[in-house]
């Protein structure tokens, strides 16, 4: 009972804190009052924050300059989103533009650059050598090096400031190639094949093209050459291949300068002339100072060329021209000179020389009588003997020059028909003039005359067509054939002009000459490693002209520096311009600027 009536014992105090209790959770929940004014003693402070008018009125000026930084920044995202737009509307168009003329032209692959080579599939690299130009002369350029055939054991004789740098080409693309005959000289094969050069079926994508074609279709041709490539024939030269043209020209300036122009024999064209030979010839008979030939427009090698009889056995067309029956013998044997001539342009006009060339002589002993028998055996008169050797009198020959035979050149030399005599270089030529104290130095100065002053009669033409067909200063070349004969006062006379001369060896001599001739040649016209898809070349940055009359005289500036071997430039010399310059009526922007630019190099 205690216990419990400690539990009971105060009730009325238990019932008030149980009253006491309920009524502040309650008070919590239920008691309005003083909720209220909690809530209205909290908010007027707040209240009295926003309703202060000094803070308003501060608030109020920074949400303006808050809403105007919240403007400009929108402002400048606009502008922003505007240019990003254009610009991307841009880069959409140059791509659009880029794929129409990506699907008009097409990028071609590797293996369609060159096509129809099977060879190129087996070939990995190609090695070549590159001549690097002298400091002195930046921005241009470098150029494949041709060495000699390592069978002639002869090192090529640099003279230049230039360096020879060896490099391997990997990529197809790149790899040089050229164009030539089917059947073409085996010495200009063996040249290619020896500096790595690959051999084309097509025109297109070639490095070099030599190969002549006719006219009509060398035209067509020279127009569609890139300005890296090059091809070995002017479309205009064949007016000094043919004979009546080469006489033609010469008489035109003949009439102009008539004591400067004598180193042709006198001719006549038919049907032209056909009036005066039927005059002078009227009542002709045979005299040994009075022998004319009779020659087809377009012959060489000595090819249907026979005596003028009379009038009455004339052709209808060809060229009568006095013959030289006193021509300078060697052990009484009638001989011509070959001599090999380099055109590089003629807009300007750049003309090279050969160091050699060949002597070649009659097969038979000059001694002839003035009867029709005495006159219709060749092998007196002709010496073009280009394609044969004859060995047979050679053990009979009492000249000096017959040194110049050797062991090695039975395996070329055989002439079983015994049409054609023998032949000997200009070096032995030289040695046997020497000693008969003979200036063979002086004889060359004359010839060099008369080569000039041939091809600068076509001068005036071909810078004209060069100028129509709109080409590349640098794109064309030629290697001439010319053939000189010395009278008994050795003095020497213009026989024709051969615009293909034969390249072909039938000696041991021939095939040495040959062969340093064509590598000599390769080494001046400067062939540019290019790339065959973009027409850019791949070692050296392009260079920008402000007309073609820059690049023309830049492009020849450098070609002078490049090695040239046996080569020597005639024309133009500071020594010789204005001796020759004066027989040139419209010379052309281009030559007038060489000129000038070789007269103050060297004043």
């Amino acid at each position: 009972m205690k216990k419990d009536d400690k539990k009971i014992k105060n009730p009325k105090k238990n019932e008030d804190k149980v009253k006491n209790k309920s009524p502040n959770k309650e008070d919590k929940k239920e008691s309005p009052k003083k909720n209220e004014d909690k809530i209205k003693n909290k908010s007027p402070k707040k209240d009295d924050k926003k309703l202060s008018p000094k803070k308003e009125d501060k608030n109020e000026n920074k949400n303006k300059e808050d809403k105007k930084e919240n403007k400009k920044k929108d402002d400048k995202k606009e502008n922003k989103n505007k240019e990003d737009k254009k610009e991307n509307k841009n880069k959409e168009d140059k791509k659009e533009n880029k794929n129409k003329e990506d699907k008009k032209e097409k990028p071609k692959k590797e293996d369609e650059l060159i096509p129809d080579r099977p060879e190129l599939e087996r070939i990995k690299s190609q090695k070549i050598n590159l001549f690097c130009p002298p400091e002195t002369l930046p921005s241009y350029p470098r150029t494949l090096f041709f060495l000699y055939n390592p069978n002639l054991n002869e090192n090529y004789p640099i003279r230049t400031k230039g360096k020879i740098t060896p490099y391997e080409i990997i990529s197809k693309k790149y790899m040089m190639v050229y164009k030539t005959f089917s059947d073409s000289s085996i010495c200009l094969k063996e040249v290619m094949r020896h500096n790595n050069l690959i051999r084309s079926k097509l025109f297109e994508d070639t490095n070099l093209i030599w190969k002549i074609v006719v006219v009509n279709e060398m035209i067509p041709l020279i127009k569609t050459l890139n300005k890296y490539q090059r091809y070995n024939h002017f479309p205009f030269t064949w007016e000094i291949s043919r004979k009546d043209y080469l006489y033609t020209h010469y008489k035109i300036m003949q009439s102009k300068f008539p004591k400067d122009f004598n180193y042709i024999p006198q001719s006549f064209i038919l049907p032209r002339d056909k009036e005066l030979v039927t005059l002078l010839f009227k009542d002709y008979e045979f005299e040994a100072d009075k022998l004319f030939l009779i020659r087809p427009f377009g012959s060489s090698k000595g090819k249907e060329v026979k005596f003028f009889t009379n009038i009455e056995n004339l052709p209808k067309s060809c060229i009568i021209t006095h013959y030289i029956s006193n021509p300078h013998l060697i052990d009484n044997t009638k001989y011509n000179l070959r001599f090999y001539v380099l055109v590089t342009g003629f807009c300007p006009l750049k003309i090279y020389l050969y160091k050699e060339g060949f002597a070649n002589f009659a097969s038979q002993k000059y001694n002839f009588d003035i009867n029709e028998k005495g006159l219709n055996n060749k092998n007196i008169h002709i010496t073009k003997h280009l394609d044969n050797i004859n060995q047979k009198d050679e053990e009979n020959d009492s000249s000096s020059s017959s040194s110049s035979s050797s062991n090695s050149e039975s395996k070329y030399s055989k002439n079983e028909d015994n049409e054609f005599g023998k032949v000997i270089c200009l070096s032995e030529l030289k040695k046997w003039f020497k000693e008969r104290k003979l200036h063979f130095s002086k004889i060359k100065r004359k010839i060099r005359d008369i080569i000039i002053k041939t091809f600068i009669s076509i001068a005036d033409k071909g810078i004209q067509q060069i100028k129509e067909i709109n080409i590349n200063s640098g794109n064309l070349f030629e290697l001439f054939g010319v053939d000189i004969i010395l009278d008994n006062k050795l003095r020497p006379w213009l026989l024709e002009i051969n615009l293909n001369p034969n390249l072909n060896c039938s000696s041991f001599i021939e095939d040495k000459i040959k062969s340093k001739l064509i590598t000599d040649t390769l080494n001046i016209i400067g062939l540019i490693p290019y790339s065959h898809d973009g027409k850019y070349r791949i070692y050296d940055k392009e260079v920008k002209y402000k007309d073609n009359i820059e690049e023309a005289i830049n492009e020849t500036l450098h070609e002078f520096e490049r090695p040239c071997g046996d080569f020597k430039r005639i024309f133009p010399l500071i020594e010789n311009i204005d001796v020759y310059s004066k027989y040139i009526e419209n010379p052309g922007e281009e030559n007038l600027a060489l000129w000038d630019n070789i007269q103050k190099k060297n004043k």
